[in-house]
């Protein structure tokens, strides 16, 4: 079963407050939430308003890839990288046709899973 968004956005915001050695009241402190509340997001109990999010994050200074793609396998991610770099190198009708095609060939592989 895939984990919740919740779930997965509070491990990651706990993760990436340890390794910089922050406590909850720390965090707090920095961004002016409560401490309550990011034990509450980093449990995963309640789903963080978006500029609650951007609070964190700026205050970690991480980007918000960290958060969206956290739950990603590393492969993933990398192909993703490398697609956003040749997709770059496009012109922007090229990027278009590039954009539309995946997002066609993704919805149909979802509806043909459900």
């Amino acid at each position: 079963m895939a984990k919740k968004i919740t779930e997965v956005l509070g491990k990651t915001i706990r993760k990436e407050r340890k390794e910089r050695n922050l406590t909850q009241q720390d965090l707090a402190d920095k961004t002016g939430i409560s401490r309550r509340h990011i034990a509450n997001i980093e449990s995963g109990k309640i789903n963080a308003s978006f500029e609650v999010v951007l609070a964190i994050v700026k205050e970690l200074n991480i980007s918000l890839d960290n958060i969206i793609y956290a739950d990603l396998n590393d492969n993933y991610k990398i192909e993703l990288q490398k697609m956003a770099v040749q997709l770059s190198m496009c012109q922007d009708n090229q990027k278009q046709i590039a954009l539309k095609t995946i997002d066609f060939m993704l919805s149909e592989f979802i509806a043909a899973n459900h």
